[in-house]
């Protein structure tokens, strides 16, 4: 690994270890095809450190990189010479004072800049050469914003001013991945992203910026994560020259208006940003739709739901605060809410499937383990595959052994007990036992339990208390309304049936016609729950 003092004979052996390769043409005189420059490329990136790589990657060819690397660490000519003439004279100065004179005689106009390398970067391990780079990003950039036309954009970073603008540029900003110990290690460029670092501690936590111009998510608060994978690592660095850590990346978790959950991934965790921001350009790779009109921003999810409807603010800027809401582990809640369906054995792996689909896109979580009995419907080889193609661990039960299971068998035991008492109340008969166990399930969720405390498992899954005013009793009397057009006048505006529970994903009831046997779906009813069908007519 390249250090301060080991330039010498690093340059030695990389010399030697590429020539055996045949590649040090594309060092010592360039101009080679692309794939050979890029593997000389990553030979030189394996052997240099983080802060370096960042650097170099930007370069563009294996040349201008190693002669960066060589004007750095042993200096142009006329560098050697002067520290020739120092060592005669005997007046030695170190790089780090030579960065420190540097910095204190800068002009006023990089005092920001200035002010990030003394707080955020170590000066023992800098290079006046390499302060000599960051300064010129910032010049560059400065003189790009001063030439652009006026009301097109600023250094200070635009915040959906007036319209969406193309994330093309944004698109192919270099963004490199390298995996070091096995944590992935990413280094960002916001070039176009002026944050403002030292976080206050009066700053409001729940303000979020939506942000045309940045690339990536990213927020400066621990608590918010709801998921945090801290084995992300890295720096990134911004359009006034900043470069700061990245400490982890994960997903933050919020709840909507109508009480129900949404989520960022991808979000970056930067200890030291003040602001916290939303990408506008990667919530649309993600697959959301991304609206202005007027003054309002509105975002819609990948199934078209909308989420977000922001107002614009008196200075511009689109501000949104997030209600963050606490993380509910799949993995623990599936004991709690008796999520189950009646349906014959073989029908049970499409079942788990559709049922795996419709919890994955409601939590925005992943099934990692599957815990079932040893029964041949579940051990079948086609399972298995399925499974395996998803990463799911799919864990079974010792033969005979229904203790191991002991969860689910506890509950089926709590369902059947319900299930008779429903049916045996009014003298509803067994053929529909299918209709009482979707109600008892219905109802179970809604009410107490010791594993939740002091919450139903509907309040512990959805973060809001269940509706119970529309409940009424199984197998009781009910009158249907007709709502069939021109009826005599003196017809019947009603018929009799049986309540029989509650449809999914309708606000209706379920009601049963024993003259006709058919199902009834409406909300037009009067109950008579005193009253049980005569089943022996």
């Amino acid at each position: 690994m390249l250090t301060r003092d080991s330039y010498t004979d690093w340059s030695l052996l990389m010399k030697v270890m590429m020539k055996a390769r045949g590649l040090w043409e594309a060092v010592e005189v360039g101009g080679v095809d692309q794939l050979e420059d890029l593997m000389a490329m990553d030979a030189i990136l394996k052997a240099v450190s983080l802060e370096l790589m960042g650097m170099l990657v930007r370069k563009g060819s294996t040349l201008v990189a190693w002669d960066t690397v060589k004007s750095m660490y042993a200096g142009s000519k006329s560098v050697r010479k002067l520290k020739a003439q120092q060592l005669c004279l005997g007046d030695v100065h170190t790089d780090e004072m030579m960065v420190h004179k540097f910095l204190r005689v800068l002009p006023t106009k990089f005092s920001q800049i200035t002010l990030s390398i003394e707080t955020m970067l170590d000066l023992e391990n800098l290079f006046v050469e390499e302060q000599t780079e960051r300064l010129k990003v910032v010049e560059d950039r400065k003189e790009i914003n001063n030439s652009a036309p006026s009301g097109s954009g600023s250094g200070e970073g635009k915040l959906l001013l007036s319209e969406l603008e193309s994330l093309d540029e944004q698109k192919e900003a270099p963004l490199q991945d390298y995996v070091n110990n096995h944590r992935k290690v990413v280094h960002l460029e916001e070039g176009k992203v002026l944050a403002q670092l030292d976080r206050d501690e009066a700053h409001d936590d729940s303000m979020w910026y939506l942000d045309t111009e940045a690339m990536n998510h990213m927020t400066g608060v621990l608590a918010t994560f709801s998921d945090l994978d801290q084995g992300v690592g890295g720096t990134i660095k911004f359009g006034d020259g900043s470069l700061v850590n990245i400490e982890g990346r994960g997903m933050v978790l919020f709840e909507c208006k109508n009480g129900e959950h949404s989520a960022f991934s991808g979000v970056y965790y930067i200890s030291c940003l003040t602001t916290d921001i939303i990408s506008i350009g990667q919530l649309d790779d993600n697959g959301c739709e991304v609206r202005i009109k007027e003054v309002l921003l509105r975002i819609w999810d990948r199934q078209r739901r909308l989420v977000m409807r922001v107002q614009r603010s008196a200075s511009r800027l689109y501000l949104l605060r997030l209600n963050l809401a606490k993380p509910v582990c799949l993995s623990a809640r599936h004991q709690e809410i008796a999520w189950t369906w009646h349906t014959a054995k073989s029908d049970a792996p499409a079942a788990i499937k559709n049922f795996q689909a419709s919890v994955e896109t409601e939590t925005g979580r992943k099934l990692h383990v599957l815990r079932t009995d040893i029964g041949g419907e579940f051990a079948s080889a086609e399972f298995a595959e399925y499974c395996a193609g998803r990463g799911v661990q799919h864990h079974l039960s010792a033969p005979y052994s229904p203790q191991q299971n002991g969860v689910v068998e506890r509950r089926n035991q709590m369902v059947l007990a319900m299930v008779r008492s429903l049916l045996k109340s009014c003298g509803v008969p067994a053929t529909f036992w299918g209709e009482a166990v979707t109600t008892a399930i219905f109802l179970l969720n809604r009410s107490s339990t010791k594993s939740v405390s002091d919450m139903t498992p509907f309040e512990a899954w959805h973060g809001r208390k269940p509706a119970v005013h529309y409940l009424r009793t199984f197998g009781c009397v009910e009158y249907v309304k007709i709502t069939k057009p021109h009826l005599a006048k003196l017809a019947n505006r009603s018929f009799p049936g049986v309540f029989i529970g509650y449809q999914p994903g309708v606000k209706a009831y379920r009601l049963y016609d024993p003259t006709t046997g058919r199902v009834h779906i409406t909300r037009d009813v009067v109950f008579r729950e005193d009253k049980a069908w005569d089943w022996s007519k």
